[in-house]
C-alpha cells in the first residue's frame, strides 16, 4: 500500500464532529449570537464572525438534493482508489 497522507487528529475545530460520526450522529455548530447554522466546523461564524458557537445533533430529517462523485484523483498516492 502506498504511503498516503493522513490527517492529524484530533483537530480542535472538528473533533466534536468526528466524535459524533463514531456514534452515528451528524453534529453541527450553530452561532449563539446570530442563530446561523455553521457547517463545516470552524472557530467562528461566517455570518457575523462571532466565536460563540455551540454544537448540536441533527434530527436526521433533512433532504439530500444533490451529491457529487469525484471521478479523477490527481494525488498519486490515491489514484488506485478510483472514484470517491
Amino acid at each position: 500500500m502506498p504511503n498516503r497522507p493522513q490527517p492529524r487528529m484530533p483537530e480542535p475545530n472538528t473533533q466534536e464532529y468526528w466524535e459524533g460520526t463514531k456514534v452515528g450522529e451528524l453534529r453541527y455548530q450553530a452561532c449563539n449570537s446570530c442563530g446561523s447554522v455553521v457547517f463545516y466546523p470552524r472557530q467562528h461564524c461566517p455570518e457575523c464572525l462571532s466565536t460563540d458557537l455551540s454544537w448540536h445533533v441533527s434530527k436526521g430529517e433533512g433532504t439530500v438534493y444533490t451529491y457529487s462523485v469525484i471521478m479523477q484523483n490527481r494525488v498519486p498516492a490515491f489514484i488506485e482508489l478510483g472514484a470517491y
